[in-house]
């Protein structure tokens, strides 16, 4: 059950907000190095497994009372509800009474999300019972939650409780977000750049062989 937000002036002048209870959300501008979830869920799906820098997701959603339901979707599907901008690839949208879950294989005490042009209907609910309004995100971080797409960006938002889900909601059209998938750790790149050395080094070598295997005529 969805706790009550108290919303507390000095709390907001940093960023966070208490519901009772329970633990304090905190909402700073995040980053992402990509738009890579939700990529491998074909668009029209309504749920899905995916990778993202918070490790594997399962994802679902209740479809809404628009025409269009909740779903994954992307900018190729023009009777969708408009991507997040800057974001070309897929990704996930709640509808009007709709919803998408996400859920983590691991307890998280911060996520971040790509959260398309703000609304005020827009609310982000953590499993924990904390929750978080767009019009409560943005006067956080000093913005109009007007729906404008100039407003789009990188979200993250903390808790003191730890959540394994978040859930997007809208009361009126829609709710829209994408998520940074998983990054190779940086001994991952460093194996992969010596393998991709240790096969040049081998067509090196493999080359020279061949020419010095040419017998003159």
């Amino acid at each position: 059950m969805m706790r009550k937000i108290m919303f507390g002036v000095a709390l907001a002048a940093f960023g966070s907000v208490t519901a009772a209870d329970a633990g304090t959300i905190t909402i700073t501008a995040g980053s992402g190095t990509n738009f890579d979830a939700f990529d491998n869920d074909a668009p029209g799906s309504t749920s899905g497994t995916t990778d993202t820098a918070f490790g594997l997701a399962t994802w679902s959603t209740t479809p809404g009372v628009g025409s269009d339901p909740s779903e994954n979707t992307d900018t190729s599907v023009s009777s969708r509800d408009l991507a997040p901008a800057g974001d070309s690839t897929d990704f996930v949208f709640a509808q009007q009474g709709g919803s998408v879950t996400v859920g983590f294989t691991t307890a998280l005490n911060s996520v971040t999300i790509y959260w398309g042009s703000p609304d005020t209907f827009n609310t982000l609910t953590l499993s924990n019972g904390d929750s978080i309004s767009g019009s409560q995100m943005a006067a956080m971080l000093h913005f109009s939650a007007d729906g404008s797409d100039a407003n789009s960006q990188w979200i993250t938002i903390s808790d003191t409780t730890p959540f394994k889900s978040f859930t997007a909601s809208s009361s009126s059209p829609a709710f829209e977000f994408d998520m940074a998938g998983a990054v190779p750790e940086p001994s991952t790149w460093a194996m992969l750049m010596l393998g991709f050395t240790g096969l040049g080094y081998a067509a090196f070598r493999r080359s020279a062989k061949d020419r010095l295997s040419v017998k003159p005529i």
